[in-house]
């Protein structure tokens, strides 16, 4: 059964910081193929997209005041979220340097620190768990319960490589 994460962290307002999401919004397509890798790698993790979100301040100048990380993955969250954690440790600590309230980086080492921080900034979206899971959100799939390793193997040589 697939879950969800929707990470949601609060963009410092600062101008250095405003200026860092920015390089980040620029320099992510070369970003993109690192991340796609390791997220191929995983084979937990069905959809995934990095979303930011930006407003005007009172003088009509853009200002960034949310980067969203949502996915759908199979699987335990804790070992999803140390997978990724492992795998991806610059990036997100990149982003983490971004948010308001993150922990100090050197402290994102620590998966215990970087599993409930991320919990913590796990936005619900409506709706029950069809799970039961009280843990889990609703997340709807075409596909069942089929997980993305069960998915991959009934495409045989049609999945992609």
């Amino acid at each position: 059964m697939a879950h969800s994460l929707n990470l949601t962290l609060k963009i410092k307002q600062d101008p250095e910081t405003q200026a860092q999401v920015e390089r980040f919004k620029k320099d992510f397509p070369n970003l993109q193929g690192k991340i796609a890798e390791v997220m191929k790698k995983s084979q937990i993790l069905h959809f995934a997209r990095v979303v930011l979100i930006e407003d005007k301040d009172d003088q009509g100048n853009k200002q960034y005041k949310l980067l969203q990380v949502l996915t759908e993955y199979d699987g335990d969250r804790k070992a999803y979220t140390e997978f990724f954690r492992r795998e991806l440790t610059d990036v997100f600590k990149l982003v983490f340097s971004l948010a308001e309230g993150a922990p100090a980086l050197e402290d994102l080492d620590d998966p215990d620190l970087f599993f409930n921080f991320s919990r913590d900034k796990d936005i619900r979206p409506l709706g029950n768990s069809v799970s039961g899971d009280p843990e889990d959100h609703f997340v709807f799939s075409a596909y069942g319960n089929l997980t993305v390793r069960e998915i991959l193997n009934a495409l045989g040589d049609k999945a992609p490589k």
